[in-house]
């Protein structure tokens, strides 16, 4: 509200010979809202993902689960997508609650999983055959998302991510590829 007064103050200085000095009094009044509107959108997005997690709580979902799941950044609602129920999907973050935070990576999961057909309650052991190979999930994430990025940026042929995907899985992880249906 001071950036929004300090801004209109320098607005009127600009209707009078005093107007370069209204002109930066009406920047810096501008400049002063922009960041207030910033804290003000944290602080908003901190509140909510707070109302979140304790309506999980009262629902009865584990305080772990309900922190990953409250992220702002997370992307559970990809997860149902996929088909997983409830349980699913709580099973999934109990055991990798930072996995539905990690953007690209998580949707490099996603795809592979989708790539060779992994229904939904196989979803977790897809998971948890990757880090078994690769050691954890941020390692296995990087690997499934440098094959969809070389794949995209091919030139000698239509990209095709799925089938790279697949085929590198089938290929390198085996215990994943028997998971399709």
């Amino acid at each position: 509200m001071a950036g929004d007064m300090l801004s209109i103050a320098g607005s009127a200085l600009e209707l009078t010979p005093l107007a370069p000095v209204g002109g930066i009094i009406n920047a810096a009044g501008l400049a002063i809202s922009a960041v207030g509107d910033f804290l003000k959108h944290i602080t908003e997005r901190g509140m909510i993902a707070d109302e979140k997690r304790e309506l999980m709580l009262q629902a009865g979902v584990p305080e772990d689960v309900a922190r990953a799941l409250a992220d702002p950044n997370a992307n559970a609602a990809e997860l149902q997508e996929l088909g997983l129920s409830p349980e699913q999907v709580q099973e999934v973050v109990r055991a990798y609650p930072d996995l539905i935070s990690i953007g690209n990576y998580f949707t490099a999961f996603t795809e592979g999983a989708q790539a060779l057909g992994v229904p939904p309650e196989n979803f977790k052991a897809f998971v948890d055959a990757l880090v078994g190979q690769f050691g954890n999930e941020f390692e296995a994430g990087s690997i499934l998302n440098t094959i969809r990025e070389q794949e995209q940026f091919r030139t000698d042929r239509p990209p095709d991510v799925e089938r790279a995907l697949r085929e590198y899985l089938e290929a390198v992880v085996p215990e994943a590829a028997a998971l399709a249906a």
